[in-house]
């Protein structure tokens, strides 16, 4: 499994992250479940979380963790995807 991921600059500091995971087993998809800054950081952390769905066909698919403003010190993005528990892959990329 990988992760990949696009940032779209959408205006001023508005920003949308295109994540793509690669590899997802049939029955699972890809749930964005965190998107945070914390105070004084300069990379966001963007949480993906593998879950069950009977109906979805898995292989490759994106996730979407909506639309953010980019902190004023904030210098990269690391998107970490998970399962149970356990961490699977993850990829930092800077702005």
């Amino acid at each position: 499994m990988t992760v990949s991921q696009k940032l779209e600059h959408l205006n001023e500091n508005s920003y949308e992250d295109i994540i793509t995971i690669t590899d997802i087993p049939k029955g699972y998809f890809p749930a964005a479940t965190g998107n945070s800054l914390a105070d004084g950081a300069s990379t966001r952390e963007i949480t993906v979380e593998i879950m069950a769905l009977e109906q979805s066909p898995g292989g490759t698919m994106t996730a979407d963790p909506g639309l953010y403003i980019k902190g004023a010190d904030e210098t990269a993005v690391k998107v970490t995807v998970n399962q149970d528990g356990k961490m699977l892959a993850e990829n930092t990329q800077s702005y």
